[in-house]
């Protein structure tokens, strides 16, 4: 049986590691962008606004926070429970974070489609009619007050009825003789000279002069009453533009018109289409980051290319191990040291790595030549079968070269989790 294992290098790893960041940084950043502008337009009012924002940014953030937390308390700490439950919250935050990116674009596309539809002709030529219906209205804005309009027709009707008294009343002549004949009769329209419209005119024009300002202040009222009628008229007019006899699906992106009509939809249709899986796929590249920067540093084994080969002969199996340029770098964790622990966590701590890779070198010479058994693959068997060899190991040390050993296929774990040297009857 001929078996080929690559495994990632130290390098390669530490790569993927810092681009899947770069990736959790920009989707992160990008996430948290989406709720606070769309939870910013929730409230005009600056109080309201602040609250909002800290609600969405605030969910966001506890969404990240959850996606770290819960493979940890579900893998190393076993809360399967407490996990269950966090996962519960953490699908409400996901479906919530995926909202509010959808929102966020469906809010930018609403924006977009309300610039495209003011710039349409029909809906500008209404504005225009509009803003000249409006423009007479101020004009006129100081006749607004209708007590003046009132006022000014009760003395009006006041003056008309002494004009009219005037007018038909009985002339009298020079003599002051009264006649049967009225001095509208005598006067017609005072553009003679004779002696009735030199005696009667002159009071008719008073009367006429006293009733002009009073006939123009209710004209002007008038006239505003009528701009306020086609400010209203234009007003409807415009709104209807705007709902009904405007081409809506002019103001979608020609993405959206385009594959509209390739696959026989609305534009509409597939603007929320679009909107829906943009926002899920920028939520998902977060998680899906974060996911291998968590696999990658749980799993940061550096190994080479090894090759083991088992070979059939007449005497039974043989196996070799190719054994690689450098011994199976141990697993790293922070500050040098070695499966998530720290020289704080174990102040005994004094293998380096490379007396590490010599005592990995030491037990894999020693499985190949077979005078290692399993007992010497315990935790005491190790240690004392090292201090023969001139190695003084501690007990982390020893843990990680157990695992080390595992990993690299010279030894495998049984149920118990007892390490037993790989024979041709455990391959």
């Amino acid at each position: 049986m001929n078996t080929s294992q690559v495994r990632i290098s130290e390098q390669s790893s530490q790569n993927l590691i810092g681009t899947a960041k770069m990736g959790v940084i920009f989707f992160g950043a990008l996430s948290l962008l989406f709720n606070f502008l769309l939870y910013k337009s929730f409230s005009n009012d600056p109080v309201y606004r602040i609250a909002y924002v800290s609600l969405g940014v605030g969910l966001n953030v506890f969404l990240i926070f959850l996606t770290i937390i819960i493979p940890i308390f579900f893998f190393n700490l076993r809360a399967h429970v407490l996990s269950g439950f966090l996962g519960v919250v953490w699908l409400l935050l996901l479906g919530l974070s995926i909202s509010a990116g959808f929102g966020f674009m469906s809010l930018a596309q609403s924006d977009t489609q309300s610039q495209k539809l003011a710039a349409s002709i029909q809906v500008s030529s209404a504005k225009d009619a509009l803003t000249v219906a409006q423009n007479q209205l101020n004009s006129l804005s100081q006749y607004a007050d209708p007590s003046q309009s009132i006022d000014a027709k009760s003395q009006l009707d006041g003056l008309v009825t002494k004009r009219d008294a005037l007018l038909n009343s009985r002339a009298q002549n020079s003599r002051g003789t009264t006649l049967n004949a009225t001095v509208s009769d005598k006067v017609g329209g005072c553009t003679g000279n004779n002696w009735y419209q030199k005696k009667y005119c002159p009071q008719l024009s008073q009367l006429s002069a006293a009733m002009l300002p009073l006939q123009t202040a209710i004209a002007n009222h008038n006239k505003y009453l009528s701009a306020q009628i086609a400010v209203a008229d234009r007003g409807k007019m415009l709104a209807s533009l705007n709902t009904s006899n405007v081409n809506l699906s002019s103001t979608y992106h020609p993405l959206f018109i385009n594959l509209g009509s390739i696959q026989g939809s609305s534009a509409n249709s597939v603007m929320l289409t679009f909107l829906s899986i943009s926002s899920i796929l920028a939520e998902l590249a977060t998680l899906i980051c974060m996911i291998i920067i968590m696999k990658l540093s749980m799993n940061s084994v550096v190994t080479m290319y090894e090759v083991r080969d088992c070979t059939q002969s007449a005497s039974g199996y043989t196996q070799s191990v190719k054994p690689p340029d450098t011994a199976p770098q141990i697993e790293k964790g922070k500050n040098g040291c070695n499966d998530g622990h720290t020289r704080e966590n174990d102040p005994d701590y004094t293998q380096s790595a490379s007396d590490q890779n010599e005592a990995f070198l030491l037990l894999t010479q020693g499985i190949q030549n077979s005078v290692i058994s399993n007992s010497d693959l315990s935790y005491k068997g190790m240690k004392k079968w090292l201090v023969k060899k001139g190695m003084v190991v501690n007990q982390p040390t020893v843990k990680r070269l157990r695992i080390a050993l595992s990993k690299a296929g010279l030894a495998v774990f049984d149920s118990t989790r007892k390490l037993i040297v790989v024979t041709p009857k455990t391959l």
